[in-house]
């Protein structure tokens, strides 16, 4: 939310929405608009899921171990191995579509 056109203080806020980089709210109807939370029921396209994926052993593990809704830092503790490693391959399960992202270093099977 910007500042006062005059106030020095408001300067960066306002900058961003002239370079078109940040969008000015003013309801919440604004928010709900620009992050798109709402589509239309036409806008929305099926998607058709891959019946044979072949996983390598180490995103055959990961999946195994997604059992239910868990943390990054738990299934990596589960498995013994690093964030990194583990943040690498639920990425590469979640490109695929076996696993999503529930925010929040959360994961779940699909």
């Amino acid at each position: 939310f910007p500042g006062r056109v005059g106030d020095p203080k408001s300067v960066g806020c306002l900058n961003l929405i002239k370079k078109d980089k940040a969008r000015l709210i003013t309801s919440v109807e604004d928010v709900v608009e620009w992050l798109e939370w709402w589509t239309k029921k036409e806008e929305t396209k099926a998607v058709q899921k891959q019946l044979f994926v072949s996983l390598t052993a180490e995103e055959k593990e990961i999946y195994t171990a997604v059992e239910e809704e868990i943390s990054l830092d738990e299934l990596a503790l589960r498995l013994g191995w690093t964030i990194p490693k583990t943040a690498t391959q639920l990425t590469q399960i979640e490109l695929i579509g076996l696993i999503r992202s529930l925010g929040g270093k959360r994961y779940e099977r699909v």
